[in-house]
Protein backbone atom coordinates (compact mmCIF):
# COMPACT_ATOMS: atom_id res chain seq x y z
CA UNK A 1 0.00 0.00 0.00
CA UNK A 2 1.44 3.61 -1.07
CA UNK A 3 0.67 6.77 1.28
CA UNK A 4 2.37 9.35 -0.54
CA UNK A 5 1.33 11.74 2.36
CA UNK A 6 3.50 14.87 0.97
CA UNK A 7 4.18 17.72 3.19
CA UNK A 8 5.95 20.92 1.09
CA UNK A 9 8.09 22.77 2.94
CA UNK A 10 7.64 26.32 2.87
CA UNK A 11 10.09 27.78 0.37
CA UNK A 12 11.99 31.69 0.82
CA UNK A 13 12.62 34.23 -1.88
CA UNK A 14 16.39 33.97 -2.86
CA UNK A 15 19.33 35.59 -2.35
CA UNK A 16 22.55 33.85 -1.41
CA UNK A 17 26.05 33.49 -1.24
CA UNK A 18 28.55 31.02 -1.86
CA UNK A 19 31.00 29.62 -4.25
CA UNK A 20 34.52 29.49 -5.69
CA UNK A 21 36.38 27.07 -8.05
CA UNK A 22 39.40 25.16 -6.42
CA UNK A 23 41.13 27.31 -8.24
CA UNK A 24 39.13 30.39 -6.51
CA UNK A 25 38.78 28.81 -3.05
CA UNK A 26 41.46 30.72 -1.53
CA UNK A 27 43.96 27.82 -0.21
CA UNK A 28 47.43 29.10 0.83
CA UNK A 29 49.63 26.49 -0.34
CA UNK A 30 52.18 27.30 2.12
CA UNK A 31 49.58 25.95 4.86
CA UNK A 32 51.50 23.25 7.22
CA UNK A 33 49.75 20.47 7.97
CA UNK A 34 49.20 19.08 11.46
CA UNK A 35 52.07 16.69 13.19
CA UNK A 36 53.39 15.72 16.17
CA UNK A 37 55.19 18.13 18.12
CA UNK A 38 55.04 20.27 15.65
CA UNK A 39 52.78 23.54 16.13
CA UNK A 40 50.34 24.24 13.23
CA UNK A 41 49.98 27.77 11.97
CA UNK A 42 51.81 29.53 14.66
CA UNK A 43 54.76 30.39 12.88
CA UNK A 44 53.68 30.06 9.22
CA UNK A 45 54.32 32.71 6.42
CA UNK A 46 52.06 34.47 5.14
CA UNK A 47 50.77 33.87 1.31
CA UNK A 48 49.21 36.33 0.08
CA UNK A 49 45.94 35.44 -2.29
CA UNK A 50 44.80 37.88 -4.83
CA UNK A 51 41.04 36.58 -5.28
CA UNK A 52 39.83 37.09 -2.04
CA UNK A 53 37.97 39.80 -0.09
CA UNK A 54 40.05 43.21 0.63
CA UNK A 55 39.11 46.56 1.63
CA UNK A 56 38.43 47.57 -2.31
CA UNK A 57 35.94 45.13 -2.96
CA UNK A 58 33.12 45.01 -0.04
CA UNK A 59 29.43 45.69 -1.18
CA UNK A 60 27.67 43.63 -2.72
CA UNK A 61 24.91 40.49 -1.31
CA UNK A 62 24.40 36.91 -1.88
CA UNK A 63 21.81 34.79 -1.62
CA UNK A 64 22.20 30.66 -1.08
CA UNK A 65 20.25 27.75 -1.67
CA UNK A 66 20.79 25.23 1.00
CA UNK A 67 19.74 21.34 1.29
CA UNK A 68 17.89 21.88 4.09
CA UNK A 69 17.15 24.47 6.75
CA UNK A 70 18.42 23.99 10.64
CA UNK A 71 15.81 23.66 12.93
CA UNK A 72 18.42 26.12 15.03
CA UNK A 73 21.65 28.59 15.60
CA UNK A 74 22.88 26.46 18.66
CA UNK A 75 25.27 24.35 17.44
CA UNK A 76 24.70 22.07 20.48
CA UNK A 77 21.30 21.62 19.95
CA UNK A 78 20.04 18.83 18.42
CA UNK A 79 21.14 17.97 15.10
CA UNK A 80 23.13 21.36 15.27
CA UNK A 81 24.91 22.42 12.65
CA UNK A 82 27.41 19.96 12.30
CA UNK A 83 27.65 19.47 8.03
CA UNK A 84 26.62 21.74 5.83
CA UNK A 85 23.91 20.20 5.08
CA UNK A 86 22.41 20.90 8.34
CA UNK A 87 23.32 24.50 8.87
CA UNK A 88 27.20 23.97 9.31
CA UNK A 89 27.44 26.68 7.08
CA UNK A 90 25.32 28.81 8.60
CA UNK A 91 27.16 28.75 11.74
CA UNK A 92 30.34 28.86 10.44
CA UNK A 93 29.10 32.67 9.40
CA UNK A 94 27.94 32.90 12.31
CA UNK A 95 30.79 31.58 14.88
CA UNK A 96 33.54 30.82 12.62
CA UNK A 97 35.65 27.56 13.71
CA UNK A 98 38.73 26.69 15.70
CA UNK A 99 40.08 24.66 12.56
CA UNK A 100 39.14 23.94 9.32
CA UNK A 101 39.91 21.41 6.39
CA UNK A 102 42.73 23.15 4.04
CA UNK A 103 41.96 21.39 0.37
CA UNK A 104 45.18 21.96 -0.95
CA UNK A 105 47.21 20.81 1.53
CA UNK A 106 44.86 17.75 2.61
CA UNK A 107 45.08 18.57 5.73
CA UNK A 108 43.52 20.41 8.91
CA UNK A 109 44.79 23.83 9.77
CA UNK A 110 43.72 26.23 12.57
CA UNK A 111 40.79 29.16 11.20
CA UNK A 112 39.73 30.85 14.57
CA UNK A 113 42.62 29.21 16.32
CA UNK A 114 46.14 30.41 16.03
CA UNK A 115 47.86 27.04 16.22
CA UNK A 116 47.14 23.24 17.30
CA UNK A 117 50.07 21.21 18.85
CA UNK A 118 50.02 17.36 19.21
CA UNK A 119 52.51 15.26 21.10
CA UNK A 120 54.23 11.97 19.88
CA UNK A 121 51.51 9.75 20.47
CA UNK A 122 48.49 11.84 19.76
CA UNK A 123 47.04 11.93 23.12
CA UNK A 124 48.01 15.53 23.98
CA UNK A 125 46.54 17.99 21.88
CA UNK A 126 47.23 22.38 22.98
CA UNK A 127 45.30 24.67 21.10
CA UNK A 128 46.62 28.32 21.04
CA UNK A 129 43.25 31.22 20.55
CA UNK A 130 44.21 34.47 18.58
CA UNK A 131 44.89 37.31 20.72
CA UNK A 132 42.52 39.69 20.59
CA UNK A 133 39.17 37.68 19.02
CA UNK A 134 36.33 39.31 19.87
CA UNK A 135 32.24 38.25 19.63
CA UNK A 136 29.61 40.17 17.98
CA UNK A 137 28.66 41.85 21.68
CA UNK A 138 32.38 42.95 21.60
CA UNK A 139 33.53 40.74 24.86
CA UNK A 140 37.15 38.98 24.24
CA UNK A 141 36.75 35.36 23.58
CA UNK A 142 38.74 33.46 26.18
CA UNK A 143 39.83 29.53 26.80
CA UNK A 144 37.41 29.07 29.25
CA UNK A 145 34.85 29.79 26.71
CA UNK A 146 35.46 26.80 24.30
CA UNK A 147 35.93 24.56 27.76
CA UNK A 148 32.45 25.63 28.17
CA UNK A 149 31.17 24.77 24.46
CA UNK A 150 32.92 21.73 24.86
CA UNK A 151 31.32 21.21 28.22
CA UNK A 152 27.98 21.63 26.63
CA UNK A 153 28.21 19.22 24.14
CA UNK A 154 29.12 16.45 26.49
CA UNK A 155 26.84 17.17 29.51
CA UNK A 156 24.31 14.12 30.22
CA UNK A 157 21.29 16.49 29.23
CA UNK A 158 23.28 17.02 26.01
CA UNK A 159 21.76 15.65 22.77
CA UNK A 160 24.70 16.66 20.43
CA UNK A 161 25.12 14.67 17.16
CA UNK A 162 28.50 15.14 17.95
CA UNK A 163 28.80 14.50 22.13
CA UNK A 164 29.65 10.58 21.57
CA UNK A 165 33.02 11.50 19.53
CA UNK A 166 33.75 14.00 22.22
CA UNK A 167 33.96 11.46 25.32
CA UNK A 168 37.24 10.72 23.68
CA UNK A 169 38.91 14.09 25.61
CA UNK A 170 39.82 12.88 29.31
CA UNK A 171 39.85 16.26 30.46
CA UNK A 172 40.62 20.03 29.71
CA UNK A 173 43.20 22.56 30.99
CA UNK A 174 43.03 25.84 30.74
CA UNK A 175 46.78 27.61 31.64
CA UNK A 176 46.39 30.77 30.37
CA UNK A 177 43.22 32.85 28.43
CA UNK A 178 44.71 31.88 24.91
CA UNK A 179 45.38 28.07 25.64
CA UNK A 180 43.64 24.51 25.85
CA UNK A 181 45.47 21.03 26.58
CA UNK A 182 43.15 18.36 25.79
CA UNK A 183 44.00 15.23 26.74
CA UNK A 184 42.26 12.22 25.31
CA UNK A 185 41.47 8.78 26.48
CA UNK A 186 43.08 7.37 23.41
CA UNK A 187 45.55 8.86 21.05
CA UNK A 188 43.61 10.00 17.70
CA UNK A 189 45.74 11.66 14.91
CA UNK A 190 42.49 13.47 13.44
CA UNK A 191 41.28 15.16 16.98
CA UNK A 192 41.57 18.62 14.66
CA UNK A 193 38.38 17.30 12.37
CA UNK A 194 36.40 17.46 15.30
CA UNK A 195 36.71 21.29 15.68
CA UNK A 196 36.24 22.15 12.44
CA UNK A 197 32.70 21.62 13.03
CA UNK A 198 29.85 22.94 15.62
CA UNK A 199 32.63 21.69 18.51
CA UNK A 200 34.56 24.54 16.99
CA UNK A 201 32.23 27.25 16.88
CA UNK A 202 32.88 29.02 20.12
CA UNK A 203 29.86 31.23 21.74
CA UNK A 204 29.96 33.73 23.94
CA UNK A 205 28.54 31.84 27.27
CA UNK A 206 26.63 35.05 28.99
CA UNK A 207 24.73 35.40 25.80
CA UNK A 208 23.98 31.54 26.04
CA UNK A 209 22.88 31.99 29.45
CA UNK A 210 21.26 34.81 29.37
CA UNK A 211 19.13 33.79 26.41
CA UNK A 212 18.58 30.45 27.78
CA UNK A 213 16.03 28.39 25.06
CA UNK A 214 15.25 31.63 22.75
CA UNK A 215 19.22 31.26 22.28
CA UNK A 216 19.05 28.80 19.11
CA UNK A 217 16.45 31.34 17.55
CA UNK A 218 18.46 34.45 18.16
CA UNK A 219 21.95 34.25 19.13
CA UNK A 220 22.83 37.79 18.12
CA UNK A 221 26.19 39.05 19.61
CA UNK A 222 27.11 35.31 20.71
CA UNK A 223 29.68 34.38 17.72
CA UNK A 224 33.12 35.11 16.52
CA UNK A 225 32.46 34.78 12.83
CA UNK A 226 32.02 36.99 10.04
CA UNK A 227 28.90 37.76 10.28
CA UNK A 228 26.00 38.84 12.66
CA UNK A 229 22.83 37.30 13.17
CA UNK A 230 20.02 39.19 12.01
CA UNK A 231 17.14 37.39 11.26
CA UNK A 232 15.87 33.83 11.31
CA UNK A 233 12.47 32.25 10.20
CA UNK A 234 12.03 28.88 10.05
CA UNK A 235 11.06 27.14 7.16
CA UNK A 236 11.89 30.57 4.79
CA UNK A 237 15.17 32.11 5.72
CA UNK A 238 18.15 32.93 7.65
CA UNK A 239 19.38 36.19 6.75
CA UNK A 240 22.75 37.43 8.50
CA UNK A 241 24.79 40.89 8.49
CA UNK A 242 28.50 41.47 7.88
CA UNK A 243 30.21 42.47 10.43
CA UNK A 244 32.49 46.09 10.62
CA UNK A 245 35.02 44.47 13.22
CA UNK A 246 36.07 40.82 12.27
CA UNK A 247 39.27 39.32 13.51
CA UNK A 248 40.32 38.21 10.10
CA UNK A 249 39.94 41.43 8.47
CA UNK A 250 37.18 43.17 6.22
CA UNK A 251 33.87 40.97 5.12
CA UNK A 252 33.34 41.74 1.83
CA UNK A 253 30.30 40.50 1.15
CA UNK A 254 27.21 42.36 3.07
CA UNK A 255 24.66 40.33 3.47
CA UNK A 256 24.01 36.41 3.03
CA UNK A 257 20.49 34.91 2.67
CA UNK A 258 19.81 31.35 3.22
CA UNK A 259 16.89 29.78 1.49
CA UNK A 260 15.69 26.21 1.16
CA UNK A 261 13.96 24.69 -1.83
CA UNK A 262 12.45 21.70 -2.58
CA UNK A 263 15.56 19.78 -4.09
CA UNK A 264 18.61 20.26 -6.47
CA UNK A 265 16.53 20.95 -9.39
CA UNK A 266 14.36 23.92 -7.99
CA UNK A 267 17.65 25.49 -6.62
CA UNK A 268 19.84 25.04 -10.14
CA UNK A 269 17.08 26.67 -12.07
CA UNK A 270 16.70 29.50 -9.58
CA UNK A 271 20.53 29.86 -10.12
CA UNK A 272 20.30 30.27 -13.35
CA UNK A 273 17.58 33.11 -13.23
CA UNK A 274 20.07 34.97 -11.45
CA UNK A 275 17.78 34.31 -7.87
CA UNK A 276 20.28 32.54 -6.31
CA UNK A 277 23.75 33.32 -6.64
CA UNK A 278 25.00 29.99 -4.85
CA UNK A 279 23.29 26.53 -4.66
CA UNK A 280 23.78 22.90 -3.11
CA UNK A 281 23.03 20.68 -5.48
CA UNK A 282 23.00 17.24 -3.69
CA UNK A 283 22.09 15.45 -6.55
CA UNK A 284 24.50 13.94 -9.74
CA UNK A 285 22.80 14.31 -12.13
CA UNK A 286 21.57 18.42 -11.63
CA UNK A 287 25.17 18.30 -10.15
CA UNK A 288 26.36 16.87 -13.75
CA UNK A 289 23.91 19.60 -15.36
CA UNK A 290 25.62 22.57 -14.02
CA UNK A 291 29.15 22.00 -14.34
CA UNK A 292 28.06 20.76 -18.28
CA UNK A 293 26.53 24.43 -18.19
CA UNK A 294 29.73 26.08 -16.36
CA UNK A 295 29.12 26.74 -13.26
CA UNK A 296 32.04 25.92 -10.94
CA UNK A 297 31.74 24.98 -7.53
CA UNK A 298 33.15 22.70 -4.32
CA UNK A 299 33.08 19.05 -4.71
CA UNK A 300 32.46 16.70 -2.16
CA UNK A 301 33.23 12.95 -2.67
CA UNK A 302 30.86 11.23 0.16
CA UNK A 303 31.06 7.00 0.45
CA UNK A 304 27.58 5.85 1.40
CA UNK A 305 25.51 9.12 0.46
CA UNK A 306 23.02 7.21 -0.79
CA UNK A 307 21.40 4.38 1.71
CA UNK A 308 18.31 3.10 3.70
CA UNK A 309 18.21 3.62 7.34
CA UNK A 310 16.81 0.27 9.34
CA UNK A 311 15.47 0.75 12.57
CA UNK A 312 17.20 -2.38 15.39
CA UNK A 313 15.39 -1.37 18.23
CA UNK A 314 12.37 -3.50 19.36
CA UNK A 315 9.18 -3.81 17.71
CA UNK A 316 10.54 -2.47 14.61
CA UNK A 317 9.90 -5.43 11.91
CA UNK A 318 13.70 -4.24 11.08
CA UNK A 319 14.74 -5.65 14.74
CA UNK A 320 14.98 -9.06 13.00
CA UNK A 321 18.37 -9.72 11.17
CA UNK A 322 16.75 -11.81 8.26
CA UNK A 323 14.60 -9.21 7.68
CA UNK A 324 17.31 -6.44 7.51
CA UNK A 325 19.64 -8.90 5.57
CA UNK A 326 16.88 -9.49 3.15
CA UNK A 327 16.47 -5.66 2.66
CA UNK A 328 20.06 -5.97 1.87
CA UNK A 329 20.12 -8.70 -0.72
CA UNK A 330 17.09 -6.98 -2.51
CA UNK A 331 18.11 -2.92 -2.88
CA UNK A 332 20.12 -3.57 -6.13
CA UNK A 333 22.47 -0.18 -6.48
CA UNK A 334 22.00 -0.07 -10.10
CA UNK A 335 18.49 -0.15 -10.22
CA UNK A 336 18.19 2.46 -7.79
CA UNK A 337 20.51 4.41 -8.73
CA UNK A 338 19.33 4.71 -12.36
CA UNK A 339 15.68 5.21 -11.45
CA UNK A 340 17.19 7.91 -8.75
CA UNK A 341 19.81 9.86 -10.82
CA UNK A 342 19.25 8.68 -14.11
CA UNK A 343 22.08 6.69 -14.38
CA UNK A 344 24.41 9.65 -12.64
CA UNK A 345 25.86 8.70 -9.29
CA UNK A 346 28.46 6.11 -7.73
CA UNK A 347 26.59 2.69 -7.53
CA UNK A 348 27.52 0.20 -4.83
CA UNK A 349 26.68 -1.55 -1.58
CA UNK A 350 29.92 -0.69 0.00
CA UNK A 351 31.05 1.11 2.94
CA UNK A 352 33.81 2.69 1.06
CA UNK A 353 33.40 3.36 -2.80
CA UNK A 354 35.44 1.08 -4.28
CA UNK A 355 36.96 3.90 -6.89
CA UNK A 356 38.21 5.91 -3.13
CA UNK A 357 41.51 5.26 -2.55
CA UNK A 358 41.19 3.91 0.46
CA UNK A 359 39.08 1.50 -0.29
CA UNK A 360 39.55 -1.97 1.52
CA UNK A 361 39.81 -5.08 -0.39
CA UNK A 362 36.79 -6.44 0.97
CA UNK A 363 33.83 -6.05 -1.10
CA UNK A 364 30.25 -5.42 -0.28
CA UNK A 365 27.37 -7.63 0.11
CA UNK A 366 26.23 -9.07 -3.23
CA UNK A 367 22.41 -8.84 -4.33
CA UNK A 368 20.81 -12.33 -4.23
CA UNK A 369 16.39 -11.78 -4.76
CA UNK A 370 16.26 -15.71 -4.61
CA UNK A 371 18.11 -15.66 -0.93
CA UNK A 372 16.13 -12.22 -0.40
CA UNK A 373 12.95 -13.96 -0.94
CA UNK A 374 13.98 -17.04 1.35
CA UNK A 375 14.48 -15.09 4.35
CA UNK A 376 11.52 -13.25 4.50
CA UNK A 377 9.65 -16.61 3.91
CA UNK A 378 11.16 -17.30 7.17
CA UNK A 379 10.72 -13.88 8.97
CA UNK A 380 7.15 -14.35 8.15
CA UNK A 381 6.92 -18.00 9.34
CA UNK A 382 8.49 -16.33 12.90
CA UNK A 383 4.97 -14.17 12.70
CA UNK A 384 5.93 -11.14 11.06
CA UNK A 385 3.19 -10.04 9.33
CA UNK A 386 5.06 -9.02 6.24
CA UNK A 387 4.34 -4.61 6.47
CA UNK A 388 7.61 -2.39 6.81
CA UNK A 389 6.93 1.47 6.06
CA UNK A 390 8.82 2.82 4.53
CA UNK A 391 10.21 6.95 5.12
CA UNK A 392 11.32 9.14 2.59
CA UNK A 393 11.99 13.44 2.23
CA UNK A 394 10.69 15.11 -0.57
CA UNK A 395 13.58 15.61 -2.95
CA UNK A 396 12.24 14.65 -6.16
CA UNK A 397 14.96 12.46 -6.49
CA UNK A 398 14.68 10.63 -3.03
CA UNK A 399 11.01 10.59 -3.79
CA UNK A 400 12.14 8.26 -7.06
CA UNK A 401 14.48 6.72 -4.83
CA UNK A 402 11.66 5.65 -2.47
CA UNK A 403 9.70 4.42 -5.42
CA UNK A 404 12.45 2.13 -7.07
CA UNK A 405 12.81 0.85 -3.03
CA UNK A 406 9.34 -0.03 -2.49
CA UNK A 407 9.14 -1.58 -5.90
CA UNK A 408 12.67 -4.19 -5.22
CA UNK A 409 11.29 -5.07 -1.42
CA UNK A 410 7.72 -6.37 -3.30
CA UNK A 411 8.71 -8.21 -5.46
CA UNK A 412 10.40 -9.86 -2.33
CA UNK A 413 7.33 -10.35 -0.67
CA UNK A 414 7.07 -7.41 1.37
CA UNK A 415 4.23 -5.39 2.16
CA UNK A 416 5.77 -1.77 1.60
CA UNK A 417 4.43 1.31 3.26
CA UNK A 418 5.29 4.62 1.53
CA UNK A 419 5.71 7.88 3.30
CA UNK A 420 7.44 11.33 2.19
CA UNK A 421 8.05 13.97 4.22
CA UNK A 422 9.84 16.96 4.11
CA UNK A 423 14.05 16.94 5.18
CA UNK A 424 13.13 18.14 9.07
CA UNK A 425 9.90 16.00 9.37
CA UNK A 426 11.99 12.82 8.46
CA UNK A 427 15.27 13.96 10.88
CA UNK A 428 12.68 14.43 13.66
CA UNK A 429 11.32 10.75 13.27
CA UNK A 430 14.42 9.39 12.99
CA UNK A 431 16.47 11.11 15.35
CA UNK A 432 14.08 12.85 17.74
CA UNK A 433 10.95 10.36 17.69
CA UNK A 434 12.82 6.82 16.49
CA UNK A 435 9.48 6.30 14.72
CA UNK A 436 10.38 4.49 11.63
CA UNK A 437 11.22 0.99 10.14
CA UNK A 438 13.11 1.88 7.31
CA UNK A 439 13.96 5.88 6.25
CA UNK A 440 16.14 7.54 3.33
CA UNK A 441 19.18 8.31 4.45
CA UNK A 442 22.58 9.75 3.80
CA UNK A 443 25.52 8.66 5.94
CA UNK A 444 28.20 10.93 4.07
CA UNK A 445 31.38 8.64 5.06
CA UNK A 446 33.72 11.18 4.59
CA UNK A 447 37.59 9.89 4.21
CA UNK A 448 39.01 12.93 5.66
CA UNK A 449 38.35 10.99 9.45
CA UNK A 450 36.66 7.80 9.31
CA UNK A 451 36.32 7.90 13.08
CA UNK A 452 34.43 10.63 12.91
CA UNK A 453 31.86 9.56 10.97
CA UNK A 454 31.67 5.66 12.15
CA UNK A 455 31.85 6.18 15.53
CA UNK A 456 28.21 7.44 15.91
CA UNK A 457 27.11 3.91 15.71
CA UNK A 458 29.29 2.89 18.76
CA UNK A 459 26.29 0.61 20.90
CA UNK A 460 26.86 2.74 24.03
CA UNK A 461 26.05 6.46 22.43
CA UNK A 462 22.12 6.78 22.23
CA UNK A 463 22.55 10.68 20.50
CA UNK A 464 23.78 9.66 17.31
CA UNK A 465 23.36 5.75 17.11
CA UNK A 466 20.32 6.61 15.11
CA UNK A 467 19.34 2.68 13.71
CA UNK A 468 20.24 1.77 17.57
CA UNK A 469 22.68 -0.77 16.39
CA UNK A 470 24.13 -2.95 18.99
CA UNK A 471 27.10 -4.53 18.21
CA UNK A 472 30.13 -4.66 20.70
CA UNK A 473 32.20 -6.48 17.46
CA UNK A 474 31.39 -3.08 15.42
CA UNK A 475 32.48 -0.92 17.84
CA UNK A 476 35.70 -2.41 18.72
CA UNK A 477 36.93 -2.42 15.03
CA UNK A 478 35.30 1.40 14.64
CA UNK A 479 38.10 2.09 17.89
CA UNK A 480 41.09 0.60 15.96
CA UNK A 481 40.92 3.30 13.46
CA UNK A 482 42.01 5.62 16.33
CA UNK A 483 45.71 4.05 15.59
CA UNK A 484 45.57 3.48 11.93
CA UNK A 485 48.65 6.13 10.83
CA UNK A 486 48.97 4.96 7.44
CA UNK A 487 46.54 4.46 4.57
CA UNK A 488 47.01 0.84 4.19
CA UNK A 489 46.59 0.26 8.04
CA UNK A 490 42.93 2.17 7.73
CA UNK A 491 42.18 -0.25 4.47
CA UNK A 492 42.79 -3.02 6.79
CA UNK A 493 39.87 -1.82 9.52
CA UNK A 494 37.81 -0.61 6.94
CA UNK A 495 38.03 -4.56 5.71
CA UNK A 496 36.87 -5.90 9.07
CA UNK A 497 34.21 -3.36 9.65
CA UNK A 498 32.74 -4.13 6.05
CA UNK A 499 32.42 -7.55 6.96
CA UNK A 500 30.90 -6.88 10.38
CA UNK A 501 28.76 -4.33 8.46
CA UNK A 502 27.50 -6.50 6.49
CA UNK A 503 26.58 -9.27 8.77
CA UNK A 504 25.01 -6.41 11.34
CA UNK A 505 22.87 -4.58 8.24
CA UNK A 506 22.98 -1.04 10.36
CA UNK A 507 21.84 0.72 6.88
CA UNK A 508 21.71 -1.03 3.41
CA UNK A 509 23.74 1.40 1.02
CA UNK A 510 23.29 1.99 -2.66
CA UNK A 511 25.95 4.51 -3.90
CA UNK A 512 27.66 7.21 -2.93
CA UNK A 513 27.29 10.77 -4.06
CA UNK A 514 28.98 14.33 -5.10
CA UNK A 515 27.61 17.10 -3.54
CA UNK A 516 28.28 20.09 -5.46
CA UNK A 517 28.41 23.69 -3.99
CA UNK A 518 27.49 25.54 -7.49
CA UNK A 519 28.38 28.94 -8.05
CA UNK A 520 27.55 31.87 -10.28
CA UNK A 521 30.33 33.49 -11.72
CA UNK A 522 30.16 36.61 -9.44
CA UNK A 523 30.85 34.76 -6.25
CA UNK A 524 35.08 34.24 -5.67
CA UNK A 525 37.03 33.54 -2.15
CA UNK A 526 35.09 30.69 -0.67
CA UNK A 527 37.14 28.15 1.35
CA UNK A 528 36.19 24.77 1.38
CA UNK A 529 36.13 23.01 4.94
CA UNK A 530 34.86 19.54 5.85
CA UNK A 531 31.72 17.99 6.15
CA UNK A 532 30.31 19.53 3.01
CA UNK A 533 30.66 23.12 4.94
CA UNK A 534 32.80 25.93 3.47
CA UNK A 535 33.93 29.64 4.90
CA UNK A 536 32.66 33.02 3.93
CA UNK A 537 35.54 34.95 5.36
CA UNK A 538 37.44 35.93 2.31
CA UNK A 539 34.43 35.44 -0.07
CA UNK A 540 33.83 38.65 -2.15
CA UNK A 541 31.33 39.46 -5.21
CA UNK A 542 32.84 40.37 -8.65
CA UNK A 543 31.25 43.33 -9.53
Amino acid sequence: MRRWAIRSCVVAVAVALLAASCGDSGEDASSPSTSAGASVGATASTVSVPDECTQDRVGGSATVGTYSQPLGLDPVAGSGLSTGKSGGIEGAALYDTLTRWNDATSAYVPQLAQSITANSDFTVWTLKLRPGVTYGNGKTMRSADVKFSIDRHVAPESKATLKNVLLIIDRMELPDDLTVVFTLKQGWSGFPYVLSGSPGMIADPAVVAARAADFTKNPAGAGAGPYEFTKFTPNEEIVLQAKTNYWGGPVCIQQLRFVTLAGAQPTFDAMTTGTLQIGFLADAEVSDAAKAKGYKGLSYILSASASLMLNHRAGAPTADVKVRTAIQRALDPKVIMDRQFNGHGLPTTALVHPDLALAPKVAGPTIDLAEAKRLVTEAKASGWNGKIRLLCNDPPDRQRAALAVETLLTSIGMTVETTIVTTNELIARVITRKDFDTACWALNLSTDELYYSLSTYDSKNTTTNYPGLQSPQMDEAVKKLLGAATADDKRTVLGEIQTIWTQTVPVVIWGGLESYIAFDASVHGLKKSARESFLFDKAYIKR
